[in-house]
């Protein structure tokens, strides 16, 4: 009904006009300023930046095309410096756009918020006080919590020149919006390039202009002490401690500016954020950030939440260790939350010599996401004040919510050990041992004086040998396991003095088992003493400066003491070497049967060492030479069982065991068999054989199998024996009794001699010919029993077997070698040298496979493999993908590939010895990749962007990136240009800048094979719509749009999408294949946009088009007079309207009370205040409203209220 009546009477309205345009839109800002250096004109410069903030939504008042600064001296004149305002241009203007949430999130806030930069460079004189820095500009929206028409002071201060100085400035920009009843954190935090100490407050907001002067002149003198500017008055029940009322909350962090906030109720309002700079706790400068929030209802989306693993925000580490925890974020609403970190400290990103920086690593999850801190704070890091970060927490709820919390981390100093363990009073030359308990993993630095440090550097516990004294330290530093170095404990010693090492008199040679030898040191008057002993044992007096021993057997022993003073203290101890001596005979030599009455007969006894002395005894005969030498001469008598005897004193004086030799003295003398070699080999010569000559006495020999050469009548003789066999040498004894003129005789002694044989040439058994191996060959010989073989090879070398009749042999060296053999039998005869020649042929080494290891669709047939080895071996080839056409046997093949992405060739090669070679394989792969271009679409909500996805098609090994091509529609393949490089995991690519309202745009995707090829993807198009009002009707649209072109399966249809206004799309119309459409009911919003979706068939992949917009002009029909008299008709007072897309009406009674007031056209008056009927008569009315151009209409007139 309403729209018919507004067709009815469309024709016959007059558009109103607007008014004046409210300058109502600043919101907040901030001054800072960058040190540039001294000047060649003597003037210090100084960059200004001043961040700006508007609303737009508000009021269409723009940025300034430029600004001026003040800088006024920090004096008691507090002149403009050079008399003049420095000029900031406006460098820089773009949108504040508010956070997106999760796909599905048709939540807009109707906010608007632009950030205007402006910068100039200001030259200052030298100054011992400083500048102040001013720019004021009015007006600020209308607040709730402060008064109207107020202005704004944007500040900073410059300390004395001589003091090179950036201020702070603030690194992110103001939330567009928070939500009603939320409690928010922001992020309000400024970064120091000098490094310098923040803290931050919050502040009252100052004023700064009017409405009657927005942008006040500067003076050439600022009146009053600076900054003296006005703070802006707070309306009833707010002020700076509760600038969101007494329900609301605003509190600041002084360590990094994290803000929270909440009100609880909707509206704007205006906080400030001050930050004071510190430099060695000397304040140098502030700025300040100037706020408005605008709070605004939104859809109940809960605000994620931050813990620890610790479940703690404030942890403590000591420098050189690790700490590492997890940092935990959840979402009550289960939507994807991001969590991510930052510092205004070098925490992160290190450098100026901050040494170690922490690691933390962003993540995104569903619900809930963790990720984990680490960090190992460099030695030195540790301060008074705790490092700060912030963690951020993010969801993609509707609309998005996000939690900021600050984790502190003390870092403490590495104070290392105070104390160690160990004596402080030690005595001179005495070895003691210093041990310190300190952390797992630490090492340690010692220092020792007065002493030597024997062992133990680096560890916790060290030995130490004093020196003489009377002082020395021992001075400990602990390193951590992070290399941190702790406090230095120093130990004062006293070093007592020592007895002298004391001489030891006594006997240094004893004989063994010698009893009650005495040792003694000279004696001193309140010392004690220890003697210790090894190879026998003390009698008496241990503790005495004098003891008797009684030493045991031969061999090497010695007596040690110790005498200790009164002090305590040991002098080193004396040792005293003793050598146990035992006199030994060894043997008695001479005959032990004899003639009787035979004279001088010799005997001897071994060894005889220098200083020996001999006692002799004989029974049955006298000594009639010799003495007490070694060796004597005895007469002996009649017949009889004599003996003779020895024993020996050696030049220590200790006596031997006697030995004995019995003797026989009879006329039947006994002989002896005759001593020599009795296994030797065949004609061996000049051999001695011999018996004990005994004076008088004559010898017979005889042999068998040789020959006496030589004295065949004397106690010796020398023999050549004949060829192999068995032989004997015999001999007898004669002497004669002069006494009884009796012969005496022995019986015949005889010794038997084998004579060997001398081996016999023979043939080294083994191969003539072999290959090349890393295995050994066996190579044997036949030889005697017995014998040993002494083989010798001149090639690689003998594995084992030497010394035996076969050996292994090394073959891993092609070559021309001979084995050479010597055969020793058992006794020792040697054989002559045996050898063979052998050959190694060589293994062959082919060189190859040679072709190539990556074959590209299409060039699968032909394909040419080769090697190099010996000629003219044999070459056997095997393909696993395809098959050999030609070449088989030969250095050379062709091959054919089936296509087989891994595929690969064998080679063995057989010389023309039969020797094999190692088996050559190389994989080949067969690459046959392609790009699929699945869809490319104008990104939905921003014009300028184009969204599209592709994917790999047989490509398990693609390497190489992609490249985004674009090209105009209508253009050759040679216009495509590269827009985008992306690595090769990508699928997805968003090109921008685009004007896809008068362009159409062709891409294609290009890959490359493993062979470098380039790979093309089809060519996309995407749709465009266009559209106009047709001439008769400004209120009707006719639309139409281009086809999609790329999809390889047909376009299933074309849907048309609008919004109205500020509302969310609505599916409009399913125009099949059309490819036009067209609509006349504009005058249901200000505003329509239209855009196409596009689907494929088979897929359901869908691309847009661009969007397109028409504006209508706000249409309001305004009647003068209702009746409010419940007859059903023209009860309420109703507006027709059109296109209207803001809307505020009120109206007043004839005494100026407000009596009814609306935002939304369809609410009408029905003629009652508070319940009750108003009486008739003339009411008055406001009408303030807006289009889509955002222009302002006010409309005021009367309404005759009738029953």
């Amino acid at each position: 009904m309403k729209k018919l009546l507004i067709h009815t009477i469309l024709g016959l309205l007059l558009l109103i006009g607007a008014t004046d345009v409210s300058a109502t839109h600043l919101v907040g800002g901030s001054m800072s300023y960058e040190y540039l250096g001294l000047q060649s004109n003597g003037k210090y410069a100084y960059r200004i930046t001043v961040y700006m903030y508007r609303d737009c939504a508000a009021s269409q008042v723009q940025f300034d095309g430029y600004i001026d600064v003040g800088a006024y001296t920090d004096d008691q004149f507090q002149n403009l410096a050079n008399g003049l305002p420095t000029r900031l241009n406006l460098i820089q203007e773009k949108s504040v756009d508010p956070p997106a949430g999760g796909s599905n999130c048709a939540f807009q806030p109707n906010t608007c918020l632009r950030q205007g930069i402006y910068q100039g460079t200001v030259l200052l004189d030298a100054s011992n006080d400083g500048y102040h820095l001013v720019y004021q500009r009015c007006c600020r929206n209308d607040q709730v919590n402060i008064i109207s028409d107020l202005g704004q002071s944007y500040y900073a201060y410059i300390p004395p020149t001589s003091i090179r100085n950036n201020s702070p400035y603030f690194t992110d920009v103001p939330a567009p919006y928070i939500c009603e009843n939320d409690l928010v954190s922001l992020v309000n935090t400024a970064r120091d390039i000098d490094g310098d100490s923040l803290v931050y407050k919050l502040g009252t907001p100052w004023g700064g202009g009017s409405n009657s002067d927005p942008i006040p002149g500067l003076p050439a003198n600022w009146p009053g002490q600076l900054p003296n500017f006005p703070p802006v008055i707070y309306n009833t029940g707010y002020n700076v401690n509760i600038p969101f009322g007494f329900n609301g909350t605003a509190t600041i962090d002084p360590r990094n500016g994290i803000t929270e906030v909440l009100s609880p109720i909707r509206g704007l309002f205006s906080i400030a954020v001050d930050v004071e700079e510190y430099r060695n706790n000397v304040l140098l400068s502030r700025i300040r950030l100037d706020i408005q929030l605008i709070v605004i209802r939104c859809d109940p989306n809960a605000i994620p939440q931050i813990n620890t693993s610790q479940n703690t925000f404030d942890f403590e580490v000591i420098e050189g260790e690790q700490i590492c925890f997890d940092i935990i974020a959840t979402d009550a609403d289960n939507d994807n939350v991001k969590i991510e970190a930052t510092s205004t400290t070098p925490l992160f990103t290190g450098g100026n010599g901050f040494g170690n920086t922490a690691t933390f690593t962003s993540n995104t999850g569903q619900g809930t996401v963790n990720s984990q801190f680490c960090w190992t704070p460099s030695c030195g890091r540790a301060q008074g004040d705790s490092y700060l970060f912030t963690v951020e927490a993010k969801d993609d709820g509707c609309p998005p919510k996000r939690k900021l919390t600050n984790i502190s981390i003390l870092v403490k100093p590495f104070l290392g050990i105070t104390s160690f363990n160990g004596p402080d009073r030690v005595c001179a030359n005495a070895n003691s041992l210093y041990t310190a308990n300190g952390s797992t993993g630490s090492t340690y630095n010692w220092t020792v004086t007065g002493g030597t440090l024997l062992s133990g550097q680096g560890t916790n516990s060290i030995s130490v040998d004093w020196g003489a004294g009377p002082t020395g330290s021992v001075e400990v530093t602990e390193i951590s396991s992070g290399q941190c170095s702790g406090n230095a404990v120093l130990k004062s010693v006293q070093i007592l003095p020592a007895p002298s090492q004391p001489n030891v008199s006594g006997k240094d040679t004893v004989c063994e088992f010698s009893m009650g030898e005495a040792y003694s040191i000279p004696p001193t008057n309140g010392f004690t003493y220890q003697w210790m002993i090894t190879g026998g044992s003390i009698v008496s007096g241990a503790t005495t400066p004098a003891v008797t021993v009684n030493w045991g057997a031969e061999g090497d022993a010695s007596l040690g003491v110790v005498q200790v003073n009164s002090l305590g203290c040991g002098s080193d101890t004396t040792y005293f070497p003793v050598n146990i001596s035992r006199s030994t005979i060894d043997s008695l030599y001479g005959s032990p049967s004899v003639c009787p009455h035979i004279r001088g007969v010799e005997y001897w006894a071994e060894p005889n060492e220098t200083g020996s002395s001999f006692i002799w005894n004989i029974l049955g005969g006298t000594q009639t030479e010799g003495g007490n030498t070694s060796s004597i001469r005895v007469d002996f008598g009649g017949p009889s069982n004599g003996y003779v005897e020895v024993q020996k004193i050696n030049r220590y004086g200790c006596v031997s065991d006697p030995e004995r030799l019995n003797v026989l003295i009879n006329h039947a003398l006994q002989g002896m068999t005759p001593l020599g070699p009795d296994s030797l080999c065949e004609f061996s010569s000049d051999i001695e054989y011999r018996v004990i000559y005994t004076n008088g006495s004559k010898y017979h020999w005889s042999i068998q199998g040789g020959t006496i050469t030589q004295n065949d009548s004397t106690a010796s003789i020398k023999v050549d024996w004949g060829s192999a066999g068995n032989g004997r040498i015999l001999v007898f004894e004669e002497s004669f009794d002069s006494v009884t003129n009796t012969p005496c005789l022995s019986l015949t002694n005889t010794l038997n001699v084998y004579l060997g044989p001398y081996p016999v040439a023979n043939t080294i058994m083994g191969v003539d010919e072999i290959c090349q191996s890393d295995s050994a060959e066996l190579f044997y010989y036949t030889g005697y029993a017995g014998s040993s073989f002494t083989w010798d090879y001149d090639g690689p070398g003998i594995v084992s077997g030497q010394g035996n009749d076969s050996v292994y042999l090394t073959i891993n060296t092609a070559g021309s070698y001979t084995v050479k053999l010597i055969e020793t039998s058992n006794i020792g005869c040697v054989g002559p040298e045996v050898s063979k020649n052998i050959i190694v042929h060589p293994k062959p080494s082919t060189q190859g496979i040679f072709g190539d290891t990556i074959i590209c669709y299409p060039r699968y047939s032909g394909n040419v493999y080769s090697a190099s080895g010996f000629a003219p071996s044999n070459y056997q080839w095997s393909i696993d993908g395809g098959a050999i056409t030609q070449g088989q046997g030969s250095e050379q093949i062709i091959v054919d590939f089936n296509g087989q992405v891994n595929s690969s060739l064998r080679l063995v090669e057989i010389s023309e010895y039969g020797c094999i070679g190692d088996t050559l394989r190389t994989a080949i792969l067969l690459d046959s990749p392609s790009v699929d271009l699945k869809v490319i679409s104008v990104q939905p909500g921003d014009d300028t962007k184009m969204e599209m996805e592709w994917s790999l098609v047989n490509a398990p090994f693609y390497n190489s990136n992609f490249l985004i091509q674009r090209r105009l529609k209508g253009q050759s393949n040679q216009a495509f240009t590269t827009v985008g490089t992306i690595d090769g995991n990508g699928t997805s690519f968003e090109d921008s800048k685009l004007n896809t309202d008068a362009n159409i745009y062709e891409y294609r995707i290009v890959g490359f094979n493993l062979c470098g090829d380039s790979l093309y993807s089809e060519v996309h198009r995407h749709v465009q719509i266009n559209g106009f009002k047709p001439e008769n009707d400004e209120y009707a649209v006719n639309i139409n749009w281009t086809s999609y072109f790329g999809w390889s399966n047909p376009i299933l249809n074309y849907e048309v999408y609008r919004k109205n206004g500020n509302a969310d799309w609505v599916l409009m119309n399913d125009a099949g294949l059309d490819t036009t459409d067209q609509y006349s009911d504009g005058m249901l919003s200000f505003r329509q946009c239209y855009r196409i979706r596009t689907i494929e068939s088979g897929t359901n992949t869908e691309s847009w088009s661009n969007e397109i917009c028409f504006d209508f002009k706000p249409i309001l029909i305004v009647p003068n007079a209702f009746t409010s008299n419940g007859d059903g008709l023209n009860d309420q007072y109703e507006i027709a309207f059109a296109s209207i897309k803001t809307y505020h009406i009120k109206i007043y009674d004839r005494w100026g009370e407000l009596i009814f007031e609306s935002q939304d056209p369809a609410n009408f008056w029905d003629g009652k205040f508070k319940g009750s009927f108003c009486p008739e008569g003339v009411y008055v009315y406001t009408i303030r409203y807006t289009g889509s151009d955002d222009t302002i209409y006010n409309l005021k007139g009367n309404v005759t209220l009738l029953r």
